[in-house]
């Protein structure tokens, strides 16, 4: 027997596959058909339980070119039907061998429909995927709701004291926050529903490379570019994938890899042509830490940030960010091209967006962001900013992941025009 538990209580039970033990995330809802290898090892994905809503997961294996990283990223899997077979000249090992291997939690014979179904009618939600025997579905609730705590910023254990308010019932050990639930202490400190910003966990730290490194290999989807030069572009790592590193090597460029904690001096005394911000896992209220990295980088080299990456250099132009609905994690995300009105469908994987809805109010009181044109939105939510670029500096952000092998390959021409921004 094998258990998700919701932070809210929800329970959905199923059969176990994979390594036996209990694991916490947030809960994510993936719509790919195929892919689940780049799913289960994309930074981005760091600390998650993806649920995958194609019925049948499993049945091309696992191979280790289509790795995004070193190895899994997901603290657990959720399926509706394990394939019985593995059939692709490329596999190398069973989906389930894999998980083993690598010490990942899964479960199959799940009802992932209705899982979507509570997340996209209910919001985010974090949780626990347990496998395994004696497992008790309170005490997993509970660690559900820890999980959930500490995701926010905020301490499980919070006393009275500790939030400054003696009348604050967070103190009673049965005590738990939601929405019908309000304690009413208001004190901010994260602990019981509400969200202390500034104790986010930083993910990206559990990702980032530690040390600068060179890539040299190719992407063998893509025919490769044939440039005038070849450009020297820093990568700034928050969870970088390695199709997109392959694919700028394959437009031509001289690739470095750096720390998320890399500073201006010192990238731009590597002397690039233009600063890569690849995604990443986490919140972008974490951007802080790049914050200073970005408003110095502006005016100085051509930049382009990619989904986590660019939140946090929306944000250091003024942009403000926002929690997504249900989080956009999938391969069928219709994104519009402002000015031509082409729309392409496109891979995400990020919780987080640009809100525009107050965007031109915003800028009158922003010179930085009055210069700010978005040129992409989201069909499904307009006034989410899935691209801009800016008038005065070489620098273009869109929230998607423009090199998925998943997806459609009619928005790889951000790549072009990354290119053109370092002519």
């Amino acid at each position: 027997m094998a258990y998700l538990v919701l932070e809210d209580g929800k329970v959905f039970l199923g059969d176990a596959f994979g390594a036996d033990g209990v694991r916490s995330g947030q809960i994510v809802f993936n719509t790919c058909m195929t892919g689940y290898q780049e799913i289960m090892t994309d930074p981005a994905n760091f600390g998650n339980i993806v649920t995958m809503t194609y019925p049948e997961i499993g049945n091309v294996g696992v191979n280790a070119a289509d790795s995004q990283s070193d190895g899994p990223k997901i603290s657990g899997l959720v399926v509706r039907q394990l394939s019985p077979i593995m059939s692709n000249f490329r596999a190398e090992q069973t989906l389930e061998e894999y998980l083993k291997a690598n010490d990942v939690v899964a479960m199959k014979n799940v009802d992932t429909r209705a899982i979507a179904k509570h997340l996209r009618d209910h919001g985010p939600k974090y949780g626990v995927i347990a496998c395994g025997e004696r497992l008790s579905v309170s005490d997993l609730v509970k660690q559900a709701q820890r999980a959930a705590i500490i995701a926010n910023g905020g301490d499980p254990d919070c006393t009275a004291e500790h939030c400054g308010d003696e009348n604050c019932k967070c103190a009673q050990e049965d005590h738990h926050h939601d929405e019908d639930d309000d304690c009413g202490c208001g004190c901010g400190c994260g602990c019981h529903g509400g969200m202390n910003l500034e104790a986010f966990p930083n993910l990206i730290a559990e990702v980032s490379c530690k040390e600068p490194y060179k890539w040299t290999e190719k992407n063998a989807w893509i025919d490769e570019r044939q440039t005038e030069k070849r450009y020297n572009v820093v990568v700034l790592d928050l969870g970088v994938r390695r199709d997109q590193l392959q694919t700028l090597v394959s437009f031509g460029c001289n690739v470095t890899v750096v720390p998320y904690s890399t500073t201006a001096e010192e990238l731009l005394a590597l002397k690039p042509d233009g600063v890569f911000i690849s995604n990443g896992p986490g919140a972008p209220w974490v951007g802080k830490i790049i914050e200073n990295t970005v408003e110095k980088l502006a005016d100085k080299v051509p930049v382009l940030a990619i989904g986590l990456g660019s939140l946090m250099l929306g944000m250091g132009l003024g942009i403000n960010p926002c929690i997504l609905e249900h989080g956009h994690h999938g391969v069928n995300i219709p994104v519009q091209d402002v000015e031509s009105g082409l729309v392409s469908i496109v891979s995400k994987n990020i919780d987080y967006g640009l809100d525009g809805e107050d965007f031109e109010e915003e800028a009158e009181d922003n010179p930085l962001l009055d210069d700010v044109v978005v040129t992409h939105t989201n069909l499904n939510f307009p006034d989410i900013v899935e691209g801009f670029r800016h008038n005065k500096y070489p620098i273009i952000g869109i929230s998607w992941n423009p090199t998925a092998p998943t997806r459609p390959q009619d928005a790889r021409c951000v790549y072009d025009d990354f290119i053109d921004l370092m002519k």
